[in-house]
């Protein structure tokens, strides 16, 4: 999510390119949103394997049992 003063001085930087005619985001504004999504698509592939990699008991301490963290990491990255 973009909220902190690095990002948005990131954006601030990359944000000035071509300003579409209809008002559409800046080519920059796109990039970083694209960045954003794949950050949070790898986030969640990761979680997933090291949810998928715990043993039983630390499962159960979540109150998870193992079918329930079989059933996230068989999730494709993209759905939430």
């Amino acid at each position: 999510m973009i909220g902190s003063t690095k990002e948005q001085a990131a954006l601030a930087a990359f944000g000035t390119g071509l300003a579409g005619v209809t008002g559409q985001p800046r080519i920059g504004q796109r990039f970083l949103a694209m960045l954003a999504t794949l950050g949070r698509w790898h986030d969640r592939w990761v979680q997933r394997r090291q949810l998928e990699a715990l043993p039983g008991h630390m499962l159960r301490d979540l109150g998870l049992s193992q079918a329930d963290a079989y059933r996230e990491a068989a999730k494709p990255f993209w759905r939430a």
